[in-house]
């Protein structure tokens, strides 16, 4: 990992990214399945089943799982609760998590120019830039310039070249 990437990633206890994955899920941005009761099959939960439960974290390490008890009668109504990696995602960090730059940027610029840069006809540094900034969402120079550190040599223009690439 590069020097000062990990400053750039906001922090959140572990019972305060579930508090706000739960925020998540009740308001119906993250969708989630679990195991009803005492059913064996998972089954999506319903977002209005959300009003009268509280998220509990059961066990430890890799044995961890997350339940969903109701806030009254303290009994567990869903068990092994999942949400889908891509949802969560899409809508992580929370909006009211710290909102800083991250190294996710520069990862979304590095797929951008490889999608871009075709190895028989790589751009000049200047228009991928250009272009990466005015395509990817947010998208900054800082971000461009580790990236393009980041890609590989063969699939650059050299100087002086025009339009053959590295061999």
């Amino acid at each position: 990992m590069p020097p000062g990437d990990d400053e750039c990633v906001p922090t959140l206890r572990p019972e305060q990214a579930i508090r706000q994955l739960f925020t998540q899920m009740r308001e119906g941005v993250v969708a989630a399945r679990g195991i009803w009761r005492d059913e064996a099959a998972f089954r999506p939960i319903p977002t209005e089943e959300y009003v009268d439960l509280r998220p509990e974290m059961v066990g430890q390490g890799r044995e961890t799982e997350l339940r969903l008890v109701a806030t009254k009668r303290e009994s567990t109504y869903w068990r092994m609760v999942q949400c889908r990696r891509a949802d969560v995602m899409k809508t992580w960090p929370p909006a009211t998590a710290p909102q800083k730059k991250s190294a996710r940027v520069r990862g979304e610029i590095l797929r951008h120019l490889s999608r871009i840069m075709p190895p028989d006809a790589p751009l000049t540094k200047e228009k991928a830039k250009t272009r990466c900034l005015g395509e990817v969402p947010g998208a900054y120079p800082e971000a461009f310039e580790r990236a393009w550190q980041d890609f590989p040599m063969e699939r650059k223009r050299r100087i002086g070249q025009h339009g053959r690439p590295l061999r």
